[in-house]
């Protein structure tokens, strides 16, 4: 796998320097690539919503979702960066499954509002340990602030897994694969890259495979999977 840091790339330039040119930049790029194809690489984009006006629930309200809400208990929390807090939920519920590049409806007792957050880690990960991570951005948001400023250890929260966009590694078009990713939109793809590398180690894919990741934050401090 290739790994192109775009802060990295335009160092010491305005660009890196400036948070609004490099979103800019970012959904450029984005707009260029999606639903294209560039070479011999099938392009594997998910679209980000900019309309933060609407809910989780709203936004997500006709996309498919798994019958299992699943309890989950928080067993680590680790700051991955200045904005970006990581956490590692235990789900012992064997039915409780999801594919890479999924997200879960993240419910908190005591919290009305409804998150929705992608995996960060492989669903081989939960099927050996029966844990998943996920990397959540500081905000106002309920679901993002309660992570931030009120999740300890021990607490418990409720998942159901949902989401169209997902790793099909018996697809012919999943073969050789440009990812691009902003921010915290890394998550569901670095899903999908740990399951294509543990697949690959494991002997269940072919070493043909071949991927490229095209990866932008604000800052060198905000590429939080290095």
């Amino acid at each position: 796998m290739k790994y192109l840091s775009l802060p990295t790339k335009f160092a010491g330039s305005h660009i890196a320097k400036n948070t609004k040119a490099m979103n800019v930049l970012y959904r450029n790029l984005h707009a260029a690539f999606l639903n294209i194809h560039f070479g011999q690489f099938r392009t594997v984009c998910r679209h980000m919503s900019e309309n933060v006006t609407t809910t989780h629930l709203e936004r997500t309200v006709a996309k498919p979702r798994e019958t299992v809400t699943a309890v989950g208990r928080i067993v680590h929390i680790t700051q991955l960066s200045k904005t970006v807090m990581g956490i590692a939920i235990h789900v012992p519920n064997s039915e409780f499954k999801f594919k890479a590049g999924q997200w879960v409806d993240f419910m908190i007792p005591g919290v009305e509002t409804v998150g929705g957050f992608s995996m960060k880690s492989s669903p081989r990960k939960l099927e050996k340990h029966r844990i998943i991570e996920l990397a959540v951005k500081k905000s106002d948001h309920p679901p993002a602030h309660w992570v931030h400023s009120e999740c300890h250890v021990g607490d418990k929260v409720s998942l159901k897994v949902g989401g169209d966009f997902f790793y099909d590694s018996t697809s012919e078009n999943s073969k050789e694969l440009l990812f691009i990713a902003g921010g915290v939109g890394i998550n569901p793809l670095y899903s999908i890259l740990q399951e294509i590398n543990g697949s690959l180690k494991d002997g269940q894919l072919n070493k043909d495979v071949k991927v490229e990741l095209l990866y932008s934050a604000s800052s060198l401090d905000e590429l939080i999977f290095k």
